[in-house]
């Protein structure tokens, strides 16, 4: 942590430039993950993907369920 305190400049750049991720150790424990913008909005699409991915699938195994199998339920007890 102190080398990136003393010069973050340089660090930002290389993240920049290379897309990775940098891990902040402290006390032999991760703190901190810095990564560019274009890393993190890559990020954050693929874990929507992996929740609508998660969603379609409970849809699927719904689908199967038999009309008989449905529970009527009044919304204003709810």
């Amino acid at each position: 942590m102190t080398d990136l305190s003393r010069s973050p400049g340089k660090y930002f750049r290389q993240l920049e430039s290379s897309g990775d991720t940098l891990l902040v150790i402290k006390n032999s424990e991760i703190k901190y993950a810095v990564m560019n913008i274009e890393t993190y909005k890559k990020l954050i699409e693929a874990e929507e993907l992996f929740e609508n991915s998660q969603i379609a699938e409970i849809l699927k195994e719904r689908a199967v369920v038999p009309k008989e199998e449905y529970l009527e339920v009044d919304i204003d007890e709810i």
